[in-house]
């Protein structure tokens, strides 16, 4: 599991400071998602002086608590956008009407800032966007609020919790900029903010264009379980309008009641999403208030079993209607696809300009964007917020004129709501080892891993495989539903769907025959596991049965080639899963393996990580955890890394030599540069193939705690590079640190004419070498600095011109002026420091330029004034990543590609040494800094 708590970062001081406030800051928020990720929102109001009634002054002293917050630069509307957003419907208004008038009241008041009230010691992330009439609006429906008070509790006690959201595409983050702007991450980025705990566990399990049918069957293998609090987002996805009879409302009624039997007893709370362009009927094209009828249905749940429901319509509706700042719904931003650009009558929705986007609540036509979201943030974390508030409180806010009942009869579970939805326990999940004894005969099918050589038992990627036509295997399951038989149409009432999960591959895949033999009856079918896509991914192959307590169904490898011919008869089963309960028609078979993969991705807690305590020794602040796999958000790519290097900068980082690199909160995943292979595209990435081998450096993320010392990293598309095949891994997993450096500061920042001297101390480092071997490829001469002779013939015969053998600069400046003919090298750089760097700026001639691109000495270094004053020697610095971060992407694709193509043409050569398991990372650590090792030290897996 992976702890990564959004605290601030240590400013100032020693490192014994930043140690301390490190551990102050108590933190983590243990992300099983997806990303891979993110943190989100959450309020909590703190009782200072005493109890106030909801209605009046609690939920309000909590608003004005989060006024006094500071704002918080991070992606979506902050405050000072917030503002802007006011001022400019404000001068639209005053344009509108033909006349500017300086001074007057904006069309929304703006709220006043740092108030003093009894929550002042709240600190959260930004300025809030609902009122207090408009969360409470919000809360369309609270109870008892029992459970959310027993999560209150914990926290308030400084116990962690763990809260999964399940979903659809709003909670998978669609509509946001990014995963951090997703209610999800602002929901835990603030109940981290408010309760900060590094074992708080943060699960988001949304899944676009989902309904809940299908994770009635799997919620165990998808929610822990002793989880506190499980979100419901299914409102814009589940059928408007239908009897409670029907077979999705009874899935819906069983998804709710298998949670509220967890064995942690969790807070279930629905969340209604609302979209305005969606809310068509009775004459009416967009913004129907009461449309679609989902809701209300849903929100019946939630009175009969005492389940919170929030909704999004309730709190905001008003505000679309009036065309409040940030919360106008005439206009979208139109970054969705082409069907969420169009309303319901098919006519094109208004587009907002870029400098308008302040104004409105919506991405596209379904997803809010970055405001919206937040809102959305708001309202669910008011609910948690009154929980606190009723547990400091001693109780409910409302008096207690009869004490509590004791009949024994109101205890426990109460039946279904729909008659004849009975609890379903033969429903069936089978993955990872439950799904071996499915499979009860095998002849040619063999129980074994995909990937072997992975560390733990779900890297592997156990299945049941044949690699020979005629192999036959035979599984066995209870296709019964025990529940709603009698209500099921005629058509549906005897089957039930399997949903067979198998890997579908481009090489050496084959197909096979699906039938059924004993118990049941099923249509025979054909599961083709060949495609063309680069890539071996586990897909869905979905038939109908009829129920039965002993199902049997065959499968028989084919002769037959499958829709891609391929050399090969590979076939590989994972899982199986039965349901009963309708999942959108449109959708069912991408989101059937959608959920699939995410209750494999939860059951195996996939993702290894190195993590970052504190900084230090490698072997006191490094450690192992697991988490799973993040998932990517908009943008994003999740890659399966394979390899990467240990650099001096990466060892330097975990000391806490380098302020350059300071994670804004711990623990953190280090590790600057890497291989692997994309494993999922996020919303909006296109660039690269699933399968497609990358490399890059997470320059977007490293800074947030993501680096390359993990299994999975979900990652910016901007920060990779495919890797052409003629570039090995090992060659490829050390393109970025030390060849981009090199030809960013050869050729981009020094543009080194040919035939003139470049000077380099640390020349016999990896990256000194590569420079020595851009240098000859330029036709540029240069000048090589080393501590030892016996290197000196190597570097000569890698193609250095000159090689000064020089432990502390002792005769440098001589010597270059004897090399050059008096006119000093034409350039230098530098990544000693300390005393050595001023003789190599006096090596230098006039107006040349010195970078530093290392403190191996130490974060000191001195120079000689003069140099500088009176022969105007530039000296800057060159750091990678910001260096590749403030490039536009053309031309970061661009130097990339240099890069890579240099690498391909054998101009530049990697220097690998020994290779280690991503889990010895400490003994890795430690080899790395042995000096002549012959290579960067390796960590594979």
């Amino acid at each position: 599991m992976i702890d990564s708590a959004r605290t601030s970062p240590a400013s100032g001081g020693s490192l014994r400071r930043a140690k301390s406030d490190a551990a102050e800051a108590g933190a983590g928020l243990r992300l099983h998602s997806v990303r891979t990720l993110a943190l989100a929102f959450l309020c909590g109001a703190l009782y200072a002086v005493g109890m106030t009634a909801l209605s009046g002054g609690g939920l309000a002293a909590w608003r004005e608590g989060l006024r006094a917050a500071p704002p918080f630069n991070r992606r979506g509307l902050m405050v000072s956008e917030r503002e802007a957003a006011l001022r400019l419907q404000q001068q639209q208004q005053q344009q509108q009407q033909g006349q500017q008038q300086p001074g007057g009241a904006p069309a929304e008041t703006l709220p006043p800032r740092g108030l003093v009230s009894n929550a002042t010691h709240l600190r959260l992330p930004w300025e809030p966007l609902l009122t207090r009439d408009e969360l409470l609006r919000g809360m369309a429906f609270y109870g008892t609020g029992r459970r959310l008070q027993q999560m209150a509790r914990k926290l308030l006690d400084g116990q962690p919790v763990k809260i999964a959201m399940l979903g659809g595409s709003i909670t998978k983050g669609s509509g946001a900029s990014g995963p951090e702007a997703s209610y999800p991450a602002r929901f835990f980025e603030a109940l981290n903010a408010s309760f900060p705990h590094r074992d708080h566990v943060f699960l988001n399990k949304g899944v676009g264009a989902t309904s809940s049918g299908i994770f009635a069957a799997c919620i165990k293998q998808m929610v822990p379980a002793d989880v506190d609090l499980v979100v419901l987002e299914f409102t814009l996805n589940e059928h408007p309008d239908e009897p409670f009879t029907d077979p999705q409302r009874q899935g819906y009624e069983q998804l709710v009641r298998k949670l509220l039997q967890l064995p942690g007893s969790p807070a279930v709370v629905q969340l209604h999403s609302y979209a305005w362009w969606r809310a068509e009927g009775d004459g009416v094209d967009e913004g129907l208030f009461y449309a679609p009828t989902a809701e209300s249905q849903l929100t019946v749940f939630s009175q009969y079993y005492d389940v919170p429901s929030l909704s999004v319509r309730s709190a905001v509706y008003p505000l679309m209607r009036a065309g409040v700042a940030g919360f106008r719904a005439d206009k979208i931003w139109l970054l969705g696809g082409k069907g969420n650009k169009l309303s319901a009558s098919g006519e094109p929705i208004p587009r907002a300009a870029p400098e308008e986007r302040p104004l409105f609540f919506y991405a596209d036509r379904t997803h809010p964007n970055d405001l919206g979201h937040r809102a959305v943030a708001e309202l669910l974390a008011a609910s948690v917020a009154r929980a606190v508030e009723e547990v400091q409180g001693g109780g409910s806010l409302l008096p207690a004129w009869l004490p509590g009942r004791e009949d024994v009869l109101l205890e426990g579970m109460l039946p279904p709501m729909v008659p004849g939805n009975a609890d379903a326990p033969t429903t069936l999940c089978a993955i990872q080892e439950d799904f071996k004894a499915v499979v009860v005969e095998a002849d040619g099918f063999e129980y074994a891993p995909e990937r072997p050589k992975e560390d733990t038992f779900v890297g592997q990627k156990w299945g049941w495989t044949a690699r020979k036509a005629g192999s036959v295997a035979e599984l066995l399951f209870d296709s019964r539903a025990d529940a709603s038989s009698d209500n099921m149409s005629p058509k549906d009432k005897a089957r039930a769907t399997v949903y067979l999960s198998h890997l579908k591959g481009y090489k050496r895949m084959g197909t096979a025959w699906v039938e059924c033999v004993a118990g049941c009856e099923c249509e025979r079918s054909v599961l083709d596991g060949t495609w063309a896509q680069q890539a071996t991914l586990m897909q869905i192959h979905s038939f109908k049965v009829t129920q039965h307590a002993k199902c049997r169904v065959r499968v028989t490898v084919r002769k037959e080639p499958g829709e891609v011919p391929q050399q090969g008869h590979k076939v590989t089963l994972m899982a199986i899963m039965v349901s009963h309960y309708p999942l959108r028609m449109d959708q069912n078979m991408r989101q059937a393996t959608e959920v699939a993969r995410q209750a494999l991705n939860l059951a195996m807690a996939a993702n290894l990580q190195v993590l970052l305590e504190a900084h230090g020794s490698p072997s006191k602040v490094l450690r192992l955890a697991e988490a799973p796999r993040p998932t990517p958000g908009q943008g994003q790519v999740l890659v399966r890394m394979t390899l990467r290097p240990i650099n001096p900068a990466d060892h330097f980082s975990v000391l806490g030599v380098y302020p350059g690199f300071q994670p804004k909160q711990y623990p953190a995943v280090p590790g600057l540069e890497g291989v692997g292979v994309v494993e999922e595209n996020g919303p909006g990435a296109t660039k690269f193939a699933v399968g497609q081998r990358v490399v890059g450096t997470p320059f977007d993320s490293i800074h947030g705690g993501s680096g390359t010392w993990q299994q999975y990293m979900a990652v910016g598309e901007g920060c990779l590079a495919a890797v052409p095949d003629s570039v090995s891994d090992d060659a490829a997993a050390q393109a970025w640190i030390n060849p981009v450096t090199t030809v960013g500061m050869v050729d981009e920042v020094l543009k080194v004419p040919a035939g003139e001297w470049l000077l380099q101390t640390a020349a016999a480092s990896v990256l000194g070498r590569q420079v020595i071997q851009l240098a000859k490829h330029r036709g540029i001469k240069t000048i090589n600095v080393v501590r030892r002779q016996e290197v000196a013939d190597e570097l000569k015969a890698l193609g250095a011109d000159e090689v000064v053998v020089s432990k502390e600069g002792e005769g440098l400046v001589e010597r270059v002026q004897e090399i050059t003919g008096g006119h000093g090298a034409f350039a230098a750089i530098e990544c000693v420091g300390g005393e050595l760097f001023a003789k190599v700026a006096a090596a230098v001639r006039s107006g040349g330029t010195c970078i530093i691109y290392g403190a191996m000495s130490g974060l000191t270094a001195t120079y000689n004034i003069p140099d500088v004053l009176f022969r105007d020697v530039v000296v800057r610095g060159f750091w990678l990543i910001p260096y590749m971060a403030g490039l536009p992407a053309a031309e970061r694709e661009r130097v990339m590609t240099t890069v890579l193509q240099l690498l391909a043409d054998g101009v530049i050569t990697p220097y690998s040494g020994e290779r280690f398991p991503l889990k010895d990372v400490v003994a890795a650590a430690q080899a790395s800094k042995v000096d002549a090792r012959g290579g960067k030290v390796l960590l594979e897996g």
